[in-house]
């Protein structure tokens, strides 16, 4: 049984070590609210938006090498003259870094342009099979159906091809900030860090294109884990737990337990 105590001002909600092992609670931030009377809901604290706004000097050097109207201003030789010392000290640190590269557009062309470094990534498609799995063909034997099992991924995700990213290190995802800058400040591309350290990225389409399948099967359910879920949506269980970051983020669903999901 929970109790609420209050002392100097100070309201705590206290449960014994039994309760809380059985939840699930680990140590953290949470925040509280009463959807309605006599609910009372604990849902983890979301971390800051893992797209930290670059400094001033980050900023005009990324604007710059993203945009394709600004090429005759990026000539190697001619456009650190228009940066001042700090600017022209921050892109040499972005080139050895591998942001930034020098590159010549063709054979005929003298000098070299400084740019953002292009990612190499597959050059299939994304579409809807890349994140909600078809089911599979029809047999024409008679046999019984089998039980719907969740769709484990058998790769690592890839951003342009599957929607979503999953990265391990605060350097990727700041490299990947500096390289996708303008996806992210226009809202086509969101990020959060999670508690674990991770970060992870979706875009925006890839969200909208899941929530309807995850908040559909979550009203049917007083809450789901990513496996259930995934069974009965034939999403990728990878995906899931991405989209729900950003879904509690939303204030659509809440956390009950880990990885244990309902709406709010």
């Amino acid at each position: 049984m929970a109790r609420i105590e209050k002392k100097d001002n100070i309201v705590s909600i206290v449960l014994d070590e039994k309760e809380s092992r059985a939840i699930g609670l680990e140590n953290g931030e949470f925040e509280c609210f009463q959807p309605k009377k006599g609910l009372l809901v604990l849902t983890e604290k979301q971390v800051e938006n893992i797209v930290p706004e670059p400094d001033p000097i980050d900023g005009k050097l990324l604007e710059i090498l993203s945009d394709r109207k600004m090429l005759s201003r990026r000539i190697v030789g001619k456009f650190e003259k228009t940066l001042n010392p700090a600017e022209k000290k921050r892109l040499e640190e972005l080139e050895k870094e591998g942001i930034v590269e020098r590159f010549k557009l063709s054979a005929q062309y003298k000098n070299a342009v400084y740019r953002l470094k292009e990612k190499k990534v597959q050059s299939a498609k994304a579409d809807d099979t890349n994140i909600a799995l078809s089911k599979p063909n029809s047999s024409t034997f008679s046999v019984s159906k089998p039980s719907p099992q969740p769709v484990m991924p058998n790769t690592s995700p890839n951003l342009d091809k599957d929607g979503f990213i999953i990265l391990k290190s605060g350097d990727d995802a700041y490299k990947m900030s500096s390289e996708r800058y303008r996806e992210f400040k226009n809202g086509s591309l969101r990020g959060l860090k999670s508690f674990d350290g991770s970060f992870s990225v979706i875009q925006e389409k890839a969200l909208k294109r899941m929530q309807p399948k995850i908040l559909d099967f979550l009203k049917k359910q007083k809450k789901a884990d990513l496996q259930t879920i995934s069974k009965n949506t034939q999403l990728r269980v990878d995906a899931i737990r991405v989209a729900c970051e950003f879904l509690k983020e939303d204030g659509q669903i809440f956390e009950k337990t880990k990885h244990q999901y309902c709406l709010v």
